[in-house]
C-alpha cells in the first residue's frame, strides 16, 4: 500500500492510496482479516491526517459479480459503512469493461477498481479502461480524471477561541457545573448492543460509538457554559511552525502508522523512516 496526500494551505485536502489486496485463496476466509485490516488502515490514516476526501485505487483482486466471495462482501460492506462508492465507466455500468485477462484460460474479469468517498464521486469527469496490446502486464490500466476546480473565497470567518477560566470559578460555579454535567451525562444512552457486537463491519451499530462520543463532548461543552471564560479573536501561533515543522510532523505520523501496521518491527526499512 502506498499513500500520498494532495493539499494546499486552504482549499484542497485529498488522500490517495494505491494498493494491492490479498488474492483469493482456496478459502477466502484465510486472508479476510488481512483484507479488512488494509481497508481499515487507509481509513485510520485519513482520520490521523484530518482528511475527509479519499481515493483508493488498485488491484482489489475482487470481482464484484462474485457475490459468494468474502472478498466481495468485505469491500461492499466497507463502502457502505465508510460512504465510499465505486468509480464507474458510465451510469449503467455493470462491469462490462474488464481489467484483467488470464493468459492461460483467456477469462476476463473486472478486479481493478477505484473507490472514492461520495464527496469526490461528483468530481469524476473521465473514467475508462485503456486497452493496450503493448503492455507487459495482464491487467489493463484504469484511467480517471477529476475536476478539481478550486474556488477561493477571501471572506472566511474564523471562530473565536474560547478558554475556560477555572482559576476564576467560584465554588458555586463548580457545583453548578458538576450538577449540570451529571444531568447531561445521565441523558446519554449507553450503546450496549454496539459494545457487544462482534461484526467487524456492522451496519446496524456503526454510528452508535460516534454518537456516544459526541454526546459526552456536548455534555461537557454544555456544562462548561457555567464556568467563566475568556474569548480570544486571534489564535496564538508558533512562528515558523507551518513553514518548517508541520510538514515533518505529518510525515512522521504517516510513517509511524505504516510502522504500526507492520506489527512494529524493531529493525528494517520502516524503522529507518519512522525515526
Amino acid at each position: 500500500m502506498r499513500g500520498i496526500r494532495l493539499t494546499n494551505k486552504r482549499y484542497l485536502n485529498i488522500l490517495l492510496f494505491s494498493g494491492y489486496m490479498p488474492c483469493d485463496a482456496e478459502y477466502d476466509m484465510s486472508n479476510l482479516h488481512q483484507y479488512n485490516a488494509i481497508l481499515q488502515e487507509m481509513i485510520d490514516l485519513g482520520v490521523l491526517l484530518d482528511v475527509n476526501k479519499n481515493i483508493i485505487a488498485g488491484d482489489f483482486n475482487t470481482e464484484f459479480t462474485c457475490t459468494g466471495s468474502l472478498h466481495t462482501t468485505a469491500p461492499t460492506a466497507f463502502m457502505d459503512m465508510q460512504n465510499f462508492t465505486r468509480g464507474r465507466y458510465h451510469d449503467s455500468d455493470t462491469f462490462d469493461q474488464y481489467t484483467y485477462e488470464s493468459k492461460i484460460s483467456g477469462e476476463q474479469y473486472t478486479i481493478d477498481h477505484i473507490l472514492v468517498t461520495e464527496n469526490v464521486s461528483s468530481l469524476i469527469k473521465i473514467f475508462q479502461v485503456i486497452a493496450n496490446s503493448d503492455k507487459l502486464s495482464d491487467h489493463h490500466p484504469v484511467s480517471v480524471c477529476f475536476d478539481l476546480n478550486i474556488i477561493a473565497y477571501e471572506d472566511i470567518y474564523i471562530t473565536p477561541n474560547k478558554r475556560l477560566l477555572w482559576s476564576a470559578a467560584t465554588n458555586d460555579n463548580i457545583n453548578m457545573y458538576q450538577s449540570k454535567l451529571e444531568v447531561e451525562l445521565n441523558n446519554i444512552t449507553l450503546p450496549i448492543n454496539a459494545l457487544y457486537c462482534k461484526e467487524h463491519m456492522c451496519h446496524i451499530h456503526s454510528l452508535d460509538p460516534q454518537q456516544f462520543h459526541d454526546g459526552i463532548i456536548n455534555a461537557c461543552l454544555t456544562a462548561g457554559e457555567l464556568i467563566p471564560c475568556t474569548i480570544s479573536e486571534k489564535s496564538k501561533c508558533v512562528p515558523g511552525w507551518s513553514e518548517y515543522a508541520k510538514e515533518h510532523k505529518n510525515r512522521a505520523l504517516f510513517w509511524h502508522s505504516i510502522w504500526r501496521s507492520c506489527n512494529s518491527p524493531s529493525v528494517g526499512y520502516f524503522v529507518r523512516y519512522k525515526t
